[in-house]
């Protein structure tokens, strides 16, 4: 338990920096991220850990790190949808 735990931790940190420091501006005023990648990944690695509880681990941690991203790059109105979307992501993953 302290594992997944600890992993869960790293994958909401990792979720959270790609999202703000690996982004790419759009016209639209939105950017394109590297984030996506960092939610697939804790979604599987999470899921792999333990395959009962992983689905949910990954919810939050994607879900939130994501949503942290959101909210320090200036998007705070976005974060409910962004931790809703990229949760469901993670946990399908």
């Amino acid at each position: 338990m302290k594992n997944i735990r600890i992993a869960a931790l790293s994958i909401t940190a990792l979720a959270c920096l790609t999202t703000l420091f690996v982004r790419i501006p759009l016209p639209s005023r939105g950017y394109f991220n590297v984030g996506d990648v960092a939610v697939v990944f804790g979604g599987l690695v999470l899921g792999f850990m333990n395959p009962r509880q992983g689905v949910w681990w990954a919810l939050g941690a994607c879900g939130l790190g994501s949503a942290l991203a959101d909210i320090l790059g200036g998007f705070a109105v976005f974060a409910p949808l962004t931790f809703a979307a990229k949760g469901a992501e993670g946990a399908l993953a």
